[in-house]
C-alpha cells in the first residue's frame, strides 16, 4: 500500500481519556515493505506483521520516555488488527505507525488481495484486511494507559521535587531525559546528587502528591516559552515546534511546566504512592529511580445502555465495576458501589448534549441534585454471596454488574430528537476494604462506618479512585401516540411509576400487533381493505392452559362481515363469495414480514419479562414432510370442491384448526406463557358467488399446489382482498 504525506492527528494529546475512536485508514503496509529505518523501530517484526496509518489516533507512540499504547482496531467487515506497538514514522514526518497483526481469519471482499503488494513469502497469511478509506474503530488498553499516565505524571512530579530542592545545591544542575516505563522509571539530571538527598526528595515528592496538584495541558508558542525561561527543557535549544505550530505543555500547577506530548492523570494524587528507589551517579550525571507503590485495587467502570431513550419510558443503565487482573495486590477487596450514590449522585454521571449527531461539539447540562433523599443505611453485618446492599467482593479480574433506571432528574434535562452522552467523570469510593465475604472482621467496621455516614472505616486505607471515561451515548425520542393515561397517573403516582405503566401499556399494544421490535413492520390493518372488496375478519380460540405433552389446537375462524365501503367502513353485503381459504391459513408470501401467524413466548411468571418469537418448523401444505415436484405442469382445480377454497354467505363463518406442536419450544417449562396471533393476509383469488355458482370454475395452481394461483394471476381485476390482523390468544404451560 502506498502512504500519504499527511500528519497523523494525535487525538490523545487533546483528550487523554479518549479510549475509543472512529477514524479512517490512510495506509496499510506489510512489515517487509517498510524502509530500513522503520523496520528498526519494530525489531520483532516478521512476515505476518503490518503497519496501519490512520488520519487520527488515540495510540500514544513510544517516545518522550513513555511506552507505546497497545490495543486493537476493528474494521467495517469485523476484521481486527491487534496493535502491539505504535511509533513515529522515521521517514515521513508526523505519521504514526501502528504495528501489529491482523487477527481475523475472514477477509472482506473489498480488502483481500487488492489491499497490498507484499514481498513476504506467504502472501495469503499476510494479506491486509483494511484498505485506505475504511472507517475503523480504535480501542486502547485502558488499564495500561492509566498506568503509563500515572508513571509519566509521577516522573514530572519527581523532576519538580528534585529541581526545587537541588537547583541551588548541586553544581551544574539541570534536568535531562526521563524514562516512564513500569520496570525502569527514572529521571536523569546533570550534576552529582548525593545519596543523602534520597529522604528529602521522597518527602518533597510525597508532599506534592498529597497536595493533589492539578495537572493541566496547554499549547504554547515560542514567546510563551521565552517569557517563562523554559528553553532549557527543549533538547535542541530550539523552542520552535515542528511545523511551526505550538508546543504542547503539561503544567503541574504549583510546581513546574514541561513541554510534553505524553498522557497524564488529572492531579498528582492520582499517581498513587510513589517511591524513590535509589540515586545512582555516573560521568557527572545522576539518575533517580522511582516506582509506583500500588496499595489499592485498580477498579474500572463500564457503562452500557440502549442507543435510544424514550422520554416517557424506563431507561435501564448497566454498570460493570471491574477490577484489573494485575494490580500487584492478590487479595480480594470489598467495595460499596451504589448506583444511586456513585453513578447518579452529585459527583456521578454528567450529561453532555451534542450539537448534532455527528458533531464533536457538546454542552454539559446541569442536573439538579438538591432534595435527594438520604442514602439508605446498609443492613446486615455480613456479606452474602459477595453482595448485600451494594457491597461487592472483587478478586483480581473480578467484576460486579448492577442495573439501575435513569432517575427522573436526568430524564428532565433531555429533549426529543437529541443526541446525548452519559459520561462518568471518575470519583473516589467512600468505603472499601481488603477482604471478602468470608472475612467478616475486616469488613464489619467499614460497613458500620458506612451505615453511620462516617469515615471511620477508612483511616488505615488510601483513597480508592474509580477513573473516569466510561460513557454511553444515545438519541432521544418522544413516544407516539401519547399514552392517554400518562398525565393522571404521573400526577398521582410520580414519574417512575408512570414510566413503568406506560411501558406496560405500550408492550400490550405491541403484543396485540405482534410487533415487539421497532424494525418489525406493522401487521395488516382494517384501513388497508380496498373499497368494494369483501370484508373478512379472523378470530382465534384455544384452551387457556396446556401441558407440555398435550396437543395444542387453535381454532381459526374466518367471518364474512360485509363489503368495504369507500371510507373504509364495513357495509352490509347481499352476495355470497367464494375465496381461497388456504391463502389465509398458509400463503403469507405477499409480504412475509407482515402476513401469517406468529407464536411468542414469555418465560416463567415474570409478567414484565420479554416476549421471544418461536420459530416454526418447515412443513408442506398438507403437513406431511416429503419431496415436492417443482417442474411439473400446472394443475387445474375446481374451486367449488377443492379443500383450499371455501364459500360464505354474508354473516357466515368458516373454521379450521391448526396444530402448534411443531412450534412449541422444546424447552418450554411450566409457567411459560405463549401468545399466538394472526398478522394478516392477502387472498390471491376470490369471486362473487356461492359454491353452486362456481361449480364449473377452474383455476390453475402450480403442480405442488401450495402456492399462489397461477391463472388467473391478477384475480381478473377484482379488488385486492386484504384480511386484517387478529388479536392473539394466550395459553399457559401448566405441566
Amino acid at each position: 500500500m502506498g502512504s500519504v504525506a499527511a500528519r497523523t492527528y494525535l487525538a490523545f494529546q487533546h483528550n487523554a481519556k479518549l479510549h475509543a475512536l472512529k477514524t479512517v485508514v490512510t495506509a496499510v503496509r506489510p512489515f517487509a515493505d517498510l524502509e530500513e529505518p522503520n523496520r528498526q523501530l519494530f525489531k520483532d517484526g516478521g512476515d505476518h506483521d503490518h503497519v496501519v496509518v490512520t488520519e487520527q489516533t488515540i495510540f500514544h507512540p513510544q517516545g518522550g520516555g513513555q511506552p507505546s499504547d497497545v490495543g486493537a482496531m476493528t474494521g467495517p467487515s469485523g476484521a481486527s488488527f491487534a496493535v502491539a506497538s505504535a511509533r513515529m514514522d522515521a521517514v515521513r514526518e508526523g505519521q504514526v505507525l501502528h504495528f501489529g497483526r491482523f487477527t481475523s481469519s475472514s477477509t472482506s471482499s473489498s480488502t483481500t488481495t487488492s489491499t497490498t503488494t507484499s514481498t513476504s513469502k506467504d502472501a495469503t497469511t499476510t494479506a491486509a484486511l483494511f484498505a485506505p478509506g475504511d472507517e475503523v474503530d480504535q480501542a486502547i488498553d485502558a488499564e495500561k494507559r492509566l498506568l503509563y499516565s500515572r508513571l509519566h505524571t509521577a516522573g514530572h512530579v519527581l523532576g519538580a521535587a528534585v529541581r526545587h530542592l537541588l537547583e541551588g545545591e548541586v553544581e551544574g544542575f539541570d534536568e535531562l531525559k526521563a524514562s516512564h516505563f513500569p520496570d525502569a522509571a527514572s529521571c536523569e539530571f546533570q550534576g552529582l546528587i548525593d545519596g543523602a538527598w534520597k529522604a528529602p526528595i521522597q518527602a518533597r515528592l510525597d508532599g506534592y502528591i498529597a497536595a493533589a496538584m492539578p495537572v493541566r495541558v496547554d499549547f504554547w508558542d515560542e514567546d510563551d516559552f521565552r517569557r517563562r525561561g523554559l528553553e532549557r527543557l527543549i533538547p535542541d535549544r530550539t523552542p520552535a515546534p515542528p511545523g511551526g505550530g505550538k508546543f504542547r505543555v503539561v503544567e503541574v500547577v504549583g510546581a513546574e511546566v514541561y513541554p510534553c506530548g505524553g498522557t497524564h492523570v488529572d492531579s498528582t494524587d492520582l499517581c498513587g504512592e510513589t517511591v524513590v528507589k535509589k540515586i545512582s551517579r555516573s560521568k557527572g550525571r545522576s539518575k533517580v529511580s522511582y516506582a509506583l507503590k500500588l496499595t489499592t485495587p485498580r477498579l474500572f467502570l463500564q457503562v452500557k445502555a440502549p442507543s435510544k431513550v424514550s422520554l416517557t419510558l424506563p431507561y435501564k443503565v448497566q454498570f460493570v465495576l471491574r477490577r484489573a487482573k494485575r494490580d500487584w495486590v492478590h487479595r480480594p477487596c470489598v467495595v460499596r458501589w451504589n448506583p444511586s450514590l456513585e453513578a447518579f449522585g452529585p459527583s456521578g454521571l454528567v450529561v453532555l448534549r451534542h450539537a448534532t449527531e455527528n458533531d464533536d461539539g457538546f454542552e454539559q447540562l446541569a442536573i439538579r441534585h438538591d432534595g435527594l433523599p438520604e442514602p439508605p443505611e446498609a443492613e446486615g453485618r455480613a456479606l452474602t454471596d459477595g453482595q448485600t446492599d451494594f457491597w461487592f467482593t472483587l478478586a483480581p479480574g473480578g467484576e460486579a454488574r448492577l442495573d439501575a433506571l435513569l432517575p427522573e432528574r436526568y430524564h428532565r434535562v433531555l429533549q426529543a430528537d437529541g443526541t446525548y452522552t452519559l459520561l462518568y467523570p471518575g470519583a473516589e469510593l467512600s468505603f472499601w476494604d481488603w477482604g471478602s465475604d468470608r472475612d467478616i472482621s475486616c469488613t464489619e467496621k467499614t460497613r458500620q462506618a458506612a451505615a453511620e455516614g462516617q469515615e471511620g472505616g477508612q483511616e488505615t486505607r488510601p483513597s480508592l479512585v474509580v477513573p473516569g471515561g466510561a460513557r454511553a451515548s444515545f438519541t432521544t425520542q418522544a413516544e407516539q401516540p401519547p399514552w392517554p393515561g400518562r398525565g393522571a397517573l404521573e400526577a398521582k403516582e410520580g414519574f417512575h411509576k408512570a414510566n413503568l405503566e406506560e411501558w406496560r401499556w405500550r408492550r400490550e399494544e405491541a403484543r396485540q400487533e405482534m410487533r415487539f421490535h421497532e424494525e418489525t413492520p406493522p401487521p395488516r390493518r382494517p384501513s388497508e381493505r380496498v373499497p368494494g372488496s369483501p370484508a373478512l375478519s379472523v378470530t382465534l380460540q384455544c384452551a387457556p392452559t396446556v401441558t407440555r405433552t398435550q396437543q395444542v389446537r387453535v381454532a381459526v375462524t374466518v367471518t364474512y362481515d360485509g363489503i368495504c365501503g369507500p371510507e373504509g367502513d364495513v357495509k352490509q353485503a347481499t352476495r355470497p363469495i367464494t375465496f381461497r381459504s388456504w391463502a389465509i391459513m398458509a400463503l403469507g408470501d405477499d409480504d412475509p414480514w407482515r402476513d401469517g401467524f406468529r407464536l411468542y413466548r414469555r418465560r416463567g411468571s415474570d409478567v414484565d419479562g420479554p416476549w421471544e418469537e418461536c420459530e416454526e418448523c418447515e412443513e408442506d401444505d398438507g403437513g406431511h414432510e416429503g419431496f415436492r415436484i417443482y417442474d411439473g405442469p400446472d394443475r387445474p382445480v375446481h374451486v367449488a370442491s377443492h379443500e383450499h377454497f371455501a364459500s360464505l354467505r354474508p354473516g357466515e363463518s368458516w373454521t379450521a384448526t391448526t396444530h402448534l406442536q411443531s412450534v412449541i419450544p422444546a424447552d418450554a417449562a411450566p409457567g411459560d406463557v405463549l401468545s399466538y396471533g394472526f398478522r394478516g393476509a392477502v387472498v390471491d383469488w376470490w369471486d362473487w358467488g356461492s359454491a353452486e355458482d362456481h361449480a364449473e370454475t377452474v383455476v390453475m395452481l402450480p403442480c405442488w399446489i401450495a402456492d399462489r394461483v397461477v391463472d388467473p394471476a391478477d384475480n381478473e381485476g377484482r379488488p385486492r382482498l386484504v384480511v386484517p390482523r387478529a388479536g392473539p390468544v394466550d395459553f399457559r404451560i401448566v405441566g
